[in-house]
């Protein structure tokens, strides 16, 4: 039992290595280096002593300044918006809404961030608890001002990283309004609307896609209505048979191409990164 014990605390101790095809591998990385801070300093200090080692001495000149300290907050924070993004990619069920819900929110709370007074949680506290004074520390160590930085001119910097990634962020998915009305197929948000609801759920999303592709709008929203009815009736008992069925019923051959364009949109990064994984499996 006390093995055990051990075992999970060193694990959550371990410093991590960032992969660069993992996005949240780059979170842990960081949140463990926040958490270990004093620890990793005082190893450091004991090697350089000891050991007389440059490597050490160099680690700790950085380490210990405002400028290292500053941006490892404000990357914690940063990164706790970007990783409920980075998990959804990861899960091989996600489907087009749930991906713009996350997206939208994601954009949201950092518009927020950008345009408010706020430098975030954790720089924030760090930032107000050092403010004005001539020695600024953090875990009691003391940090040098490296580079000429001031705790001013990081918080300068940290809301011009908030708007730099914002931008970044709307550049990285620029096809969403072209990509929206495709939510309207979700199965599973077409199986909860009662009758009321279903009977206009979706239909002015369908009509932009019959302009766009080039569909009878006519035909179009009437296999719409009986596509929305069998998926009602259906998706309890044959859930993961549904699209097969659809694609096969000349019921909704006028849909057939918008239901193909929603089934092929890559989203999830689920099987790229088990790929990565499984190579280096293979390479091990």
């Amino acid at each position: 039992m006390e093995e055990e014990e051990e075992e999970k605390l060193e694990s959550q101790l371990k410093l991590l290595k960032p992969i660069d095809v993992r996005w949240l591998s780059i979170y842990t990385v960081i949140e463990r280096i926040h958490q270990l801070y004093p620890a990793l300093i005082s190893a450091l200090e004991v090697i350089n002593e000891n050991e007389d080692c440059v490597i050490a001495e160099g680690l700790l000149s950085r380490m210990k300044s405002v400028h290292f300290v500053s941006l490892l907050h404000i990357f914690r924070d940063l990164l706790n918006f970007l990783d409920p993004l980075n998990s959804i990619f990861q899960d091989q069920s996600l489907t087009i809404d749930q991906a713009f819900r996350e997206i939208d929110t994601t954009i949201k709370n950092l518009e927020e961030l950008a345009s408010s007074g706020s430098l975030g949680d954790f720089f924030g506290e760090f930032y107000h608890a050092n403010q004005g004074l001539e020695e600024i520390k953090f875990h009691d160590v003391i940090l040098t001002r490296l580079y000429g930085v001031t705790l001013e001119s990081m918080a300068k910097k940290s809301k011009s990283l908030h708007k730099s990634l914002l931008e970044n962020l709307k550049e990285r998915f620029p096809c969403q309004e072209e990509l929206k009305p495709f939510t309207i197929f979700d199965l599973k948000t077409i199986s909860e609307k009662d009758e009321k609801e279903r009977k206009e759920y979706g239909n002015d999303y369908l009509k932009k896609l019959c302009e766009v592709y080039d569909i009878d709008k006519i035909q179009g929203l009437s296999e719409w209505s009986k596509f929305k009815t069998f998926v009602h009736s259906n998706y309890a008992a044959e859930k993961s048979k549904l699209w097969s069925l659809a694609l096969a019923s000349p019921l909704y051959a006028t849909l057939h191409k918008l239901f193909q364009i929603y089934l092929v949109v890559p989203l999830s990064t689920a099987s790229c990164e088990r790929t990565f994984s499984r190579m280096n499996l293979i390479k091990k």
